[in-house]
Formats: C-alpha cells, structure tokens, sequence
C-alpha cells in the first residue's frame, strides 16, 4: 500500500480495519483514498485478529488509543456481544462493521443496510410508498430489506 499522501503524526487517526484472514482486503485503500479527498488526519491499516481474540483485542486497542474499527468477516457478529452499545438494527442483525471506542465505551453499527439507503436516497430517489427489488439475497440483503421497510417502502421483493 502506497502512503506517500499521508503524513503521519501525533494526531493521525489509526483506524483498523478488523478480519481473519485480512490479506485481500480493498477497505484500506478505498478509506485511505476518502480520508486523503476529505482532508482527514486518518489512515486505515488492516488488521489480522484470530476467532477468540477479541476481547484482548478490545483491551488493546483502548490501551493504545485506537478510536475506530471496521470489522470485516469473520468477526461482525462476535464483536456485537462484546460491545458496551450496539445500535438496534445491529442488534437485531447481529453485526457490525464500525465501531468508536471512547472515554464512554464502545460503541458498534453495522452501516451497509443504512449505507444502501443513503446512496438510493441520495440519487434522488424517494422511497416512501413504492416497491423495491433486491437483486441476491447475500450477506446484506437482509439488512438492505429492513432499512428500506424503515422508510415505509410498500414491497420489497429479494
């Protein structure tokens, strides 16, 4: 990974990007290009944590200072039991792929389900009322169908 746009300090924000095995992730490279066109202060770096480490995991990252993570497979679902606050589609769905550690605890959300609406919503398509379709029925489907019904969608066909 190339870093030659990235000055790293004191105040640099390290955000890992969490999974078992970690070695084919794209994450860092697309968050590191999204922090260098917002101008943030923050590099994310993956990171590979075996099954049945994360508590330690977790007692490190506040020891170090580590404020953020983005857990990838497989470790989305255990981390949610882990977790001071998880929100309630999380919860419900039992994963997350951000958390923020801070002086209040953890703190997880699983964005894809919300991530989906933001980006049909910002194309400028209103949802309340009409039917959808999800085409595949992965990993994330679920969560993509529940945050449509949370915007009164009438259908929602997968």
């Amino acid at each position: 990974m190339k870093l030659e746009n990235v000055t790293l300090n004191l105040d640099t924000e390290l955000v890992l990007n969490v999974g078992d095995p970690i070695g084919k992730t794209n994450a860092p490279r697309c968050y590191n290009k999204l922090f260098e066109r917002l101008d943030m202060n923050a590099i994310m770096l993956p990171c590979e944590i075996k099954k049945g480490q994360l508590p330690q995991f977790l007692d490190a990252c506040h020891l170090m200072g580590i404020h953020y993570l983005c857990p990838t497979m497989p470790h989305k679902g255990d981390f949610v039991d882990l977790l001071d606050d998880v929100d309630e589609t999380s919860r419900l769905f039992h994963s997350v792929n951000a958390i923020r550690i801070d002086e209040n605890g953890s703190h997880g959300a699983g964005m894809d389900g919300k991530g989906a609406v933001k980006a049909i919503t910002g194309a400028g398509v209103h949802l309340d009322g009409i039917n959808a379709l999800i085409y595949g029925a992965g990993g994330i489907s679920g969560v993509v169908a529940y945050e449509l019904s949370c915007q009164n969608v009438k259908k929602i066909y997968i």
